[in-house]
Order: structure tokens, then C-alpha cells, then sequence
């Protein structure tokens, strides 16, 4: 778990198992993290070495602290590049969530301003679908 000596402060060992931890989805979004006194009986560490580990989790926004409640996983948000080739799907699997995309509707805009945003011509024609994530 945690190797003292190897150069690597071990509050930071212990941030970044967390963060495996999190990533390897053994903690869900918007679960509660262990208590601090159960984490450093965990990694045999005092308590500080945890603050500064979760500290650290909640400046990289893996996890949210709430005082007087716990350390909570931060809900996902999704990084969705927007452009001419923008492919939905890849999207999300590239960030490792599944789903699929259910249409709701649609319409066709003019909309100048963001043709020019795509590189296209300011009279193209944009389509504006509503959808939902399932």
C-alpha cells in the first residue's frame, strides 16, 4: 500500500490509490469516501497525512468535502468538444462511460453566429437536436 522511504511523500501515495480507487470505480460518484480515522487505520497513517491526501483529491476535483458530513466522490463531468467531426459515442468512451443517446426532437436553425463559431457559412443551415443521455 504505502512504501515509506521511496521518495514519494506518502500523503500523496495515499491520494493517488484513492484516485485509483475512484477511477476503478471501487467508489461511485456521489458515495461517501471512508471517515479519516478509518482511512488512516487503513494505511496505518495519522490523521493529517489523510487531510492532506483528501485535500489534494478535492483541489484535482475527484472528490468534494463537506464539513461535518464526509468526503464525497465528485459527480463526473463530461469534457465534450464541440466541431465540425464531433462524434458522440467516441466521446464518452474515451472518458470511460457508457451510455447511449435517445433523440428527443429536433429543428433547423439560422443562426450566423454560430456557423461563423463552426467555420461555416453564416446562411448554412444547423440542426438543434434535444437528447438525453440514458
Amino acid at each position: 500500500m504505502v512504501e515509506r522511504g521511496s521518495g514519494i511523500a506518502v500523503w500523496r501515495q495515499i491520494g493517488a490509490s484513492l484516485a485509483d480507487d475512484i477511477r476503478n470505480k471501487l467508489y461511485m460518484a456521489g458515495e461517501q469516501l471512508p471517515s479519516e480515522p478509518e482511512l488512516a487505520a487503513k494505511f496505518s497513517v495519522n490523521r493529517h497525512t489523510i487531510r492532506r491526501a483528501m485535500g489534494e483529491l478535492e483541489q484535482s476535483g475527484l472528490v468534494r468535502i463537506e464539513q461535518g458530513r464526509g468526503t464525497f466522490v465528485q459527480e463526473h463531468a463530461i469534457d465534450y468538444a464541440i466541431g465540425k467531426r464531433t462524434r458522440f459515442s467516441e466521446n464518452l468512451r474515451s472518458q470511460g462511460v457508457l451510455g447511449h443517446l435517445e433523440a428527443l426532437g429536433s429543428q433547423t436553425l439560422r443562426a450566423a453566429d454560430i456557423a461563423k463559431h463552426l467555420g461555416l457559412a453564416r446562411s448554412a443551415p444547423l440542426v438543434s437536436r434535444t437528447s438525453q443521455i440514458a
